[in-house]
């Protein structure tokens, strides 16, 4: 206690009196005990925040990841027959593109190459792409 009061009087820039005690010097002695006091009541109050903390942190579930999860995280989102045109369907499985990210990839250059597909097909599967979130490259990466 003697530390941490001798550390705030040598912040406040003086030094305890060594001899005779004015008033101005008691006063400083009351507000350095004030200070202390209220310092130690903010450690309390932050350690009972620290455990409460962890104890919150011990509650919050956690999600592990399956294995099929994480396979399908690795090999993408797999395009489902329902969500696009028989048409679409069929120029997908012809040409072996079977994710979202494969098909994002591959850009409309690319695509437009593809035997019957033409601009409503492209713009059918760009649609499909923004639906989860993605764009098609313009060139395609390949």
């Amino acid at each position: 206690m003697d530390d941490l009061k001798h550390r705030l009087q040598t912040w406040l820039g003086r030094r305890p009196s060594q001899n005779g005690r004015t008033f101005h010097d008691m006063h400083e002695e009351v507000l350095i005990s004030e200070a202390y006091e209220r310092i130690k009541r903010l450690e309390c109050k932050l350690r009972l925040l620290r455990e409460e903390i962890d104890v919150t942190l011990l509650n919050v579930p956690v999600h592990v990841e399956t294995k099929q999860e994480k396979r399908e995280k690795k090999e993408g989102t797999k395009i489902e027959k329902e969500w696009v045109s028989v048409r679409a369907w069929n120029i997908l499985q012809r040409d072996g593109i079977d994710t979202l990210e494969e098909l994002a990839n591959l850009g409309d250059r690319r695509l437009l190459r593809c035997p019957e597909l033409g601009q409503k097909t492209l713009r059918e599967l760009k649609e499909l792409l923004a639906v989860h979130g993605m764009y098609m490259l313009v060139n395609g990466g390949q």
